[in-house]
């Protein structure tokens, strides 16, 4: 059997074609985060944000991998801040899912974990580090990190810092990457080291170097994975840790 990979779904709400009908809070992802499992050997399992923590558990006891997937801005509340005018749109069922599954998933240290965009912020926040709530209260920060580019467009590049598992993972020291992000890690949570950063100096990588696979990246390899090949490594990586886990598990 091949590997299971759950990917942490959003909340997205409707507007209704009439007025006398209520909008719907629908469960949703990226497909690119499906294609980019499939293609890499993993069979992916959607995680709705309406699961209860009973089910989160039972959910990570089959999982053999799970990726933190993008979407809107964490509450501030947090890290303890008090919401910036630079923040964005808050999704408290997405936070209240990523708040359980991620302590959750860490204390199972053979369950490997890939974190993409908010997933880079969800983890650093719920292991006790901080964020920029927007890029504008970072000093210094002169790349355009919300690309006008099209989504598989490699927009910057991200140094690696040698010796990582990212670096195992993308095997290089410097690759393109795409960016869509207002967001970025402040205060790096205990126990996680920076992985990568962009020209500029913002943090495009952390992992948790004890963990046997926790990587968590800024850009979206999702949507540059049919045309990169580092994105698809990436990818890859999880999937073979995943594989290795699942071998492993009693």
């Amino acid at each position: 059997m091949k590997p299971l990979i759950g990917i942490t779904c959003t909340t997205r709400h409707t507007t209704p074609t009439y007025p006398w009908q209520t909008p719907l809070a629908q469960e949703s992802q990226n497909r690119d985060y499906v294609e980019s499992v499939t293609q890499s050997g993993g069979v992916p399992l959607l995680l709705p944000c309406a699961l209860e923590p009973e089910s989160i558990e039972e959910l990570l006891g089959r999982l053999d991998g799970l990726i933190v997937a993008g979407g809107g801005d964490l509450d501030p509340s947090f890290y303890r801040e008090n919401p910036h005018e630079g923040l964005g749109t808050v999704d408290p069922f997405r936070d209240a899912l990523d708040a359980a599954i991620i302590p959750a998933a860490l204390e199972r240290e053979g369950l490997p974990v890939l974190g993409i965009c908010r997933g880079i912020q969800v983890l650093n926040v719920f292991c006790g580090g901080t964020l920029y709530q927007d890029l504008s209260m970072r000093e210094n920060t002169t790349l355009q990190h919300r690309q006008h580019a099209p989504r598989d467009h490699a927009s910057h590049e991200a140094e690696i810092e040698p010796d990582t598992m990212l670096a195992g993972a993308l095997d290089a020291s410097t690759v393109r990457v795409n960016s869509f992000h207002h967001q970025a890690v402040r205060d790096v949570a205990p126990d996680f080291v920076v992985s990568a950063r962009a020209p500029d100096g913002v943090i495009e990588g952390i992992e948790l170097p004890d963990h046997r696979f926790c990587v968590a990246v800024q850009w979206h390899p999702e949507h540059m994975a049919l045309r990169h090949q580092h994105a698809q490594r990436l990818f890859r990586a999880l999937v073979v840790a995943a594989e290795d886990a699942r071998q492993k598990r009693p």
